[in-house]
């Protein structure tokens, strides 16, 4: 079997589809011919964590094993280490079935925000929920003064730094991200509550 083949170009955000180096915990998505098992297999939690292998497929910054979202044939997800917060590049490797592709080497940026979108095309409204939990949109806006909960990927590096693929619910305190975040809605500043 011949080793599957990658380029930078076909690592993008989960959100965005935007390329351009990643960000430690971005959620990132690799498209490609060889990628993934026939079938789809989802992300599976083992001792409060992600796994790192869904039917022998991996992703792989600088050695370290990505938890894994999903695997599928032409594409596979992983959210990337927070190990890789603080260096300049990441060297990113995809294994399945125990044979390694090509290496390449992408940049690290310190965040990398993203909103994932109704349509899954990373353009549009945001998938968001009114505080309510109703699914939000034009018909369904939120109230002013209620809870919107959006969301994202690429918040970079969290206080307190948390393991690879760990719940947040098994950390205590709560991380919260190192950098400040701030939404906008309609040209408001919104606060930010998590």
């Amino acid at each position: 079997i011949a080793p599957p083949v990658i380029n930078g170009a076909g690592l993008i955000d989960g959100a965005s589809y935007a390329a351009g180096g990643v960000a430690p915990g971005e959620i990132v998505v690799f498209f490609g011919p060889t990628y993934g098992p026939s079938s789809i297999v989802t992300a599976q939690v083992q001792n409060s964590k992600v796994v790192t292998s869904l039917q022998d497929t991996r992703v792989l910054f600088d050695g370290v094993p990505a938890p894994m979202l999903y695997a599928v044939a032409g594409q596979v997800s992983a959210i990337v280490p927070f190990s890789v917060a603080g260096k300049a590049t990441t060297v990113v490797q995809y294994q399945a079935n125990g044979i390694y592709s090509n290496s390449v080497t992408l940049p690290v940026v310190a965040t990398k925000p993203a909103i994932f979108t109704l349509n899954q095309s990373g353009k549009g409204a945001a998938a968001a929920l009114n505080e309510n939990f109703s699914l939000n949109s034009p018909s369904n806006p939120a109230a002013r003064g209620s809870v919107l909960v959006l969301y994202g990927t690429g918040e970079g590096q969290t206080n307190p730094y948390i393991t690879e693929g760990t719940i947040v619910p098994a950390v205590q305190p709560i991380p919260k991200t190192d950098l400040p975040v701030t939404v906008t809605i309609g040209g408001q500043v919104a606060q930010v509550l998590y």
